[in-house]
């Protein structure tokens, strides 16, 4: 059931890559990554942290924001900022 699972979520955002980046697909990248290295898959991991960091660069994860973004919305993107950071350090 957990590999079912798995491989509907990798297909998932699959199809998602191809149409649009956003926060929830970082989260998913970070994810399915951290899942491949437990299972000592680090090297196909390793393609989903490459997809970590162009997303996170697309949506300006670290920039300064050019408009002001909503409390709650500010507040997600700085978790997963902080969360990238130590994911990948």
């Amino acid at each position: 059931m957990g590999y079912r699972f798995f491989a509907e979520a990798k297909r998932l955002f699959e199809i998602e890559l191809g149409v649009k980046n956003s926060i929830t697909l970082l989260q998913s990248a970070s994810i399915i990554n951290i899942l491949l290295n437990m299972d000592s898959m680090d090297k196909l991991g390793m393609t989903y942290t490459v997809h970590t960091a162009a997303i996170a660069f697309n949506l300006g994860l670290y920039d300064t924001p050019s408009r002001p973004r909503s409390k709650l919305r500010q507040r997600v993107y700085d978790y997963t900022a902080w969360n990238l950071y130590w994911h990948l350090r």
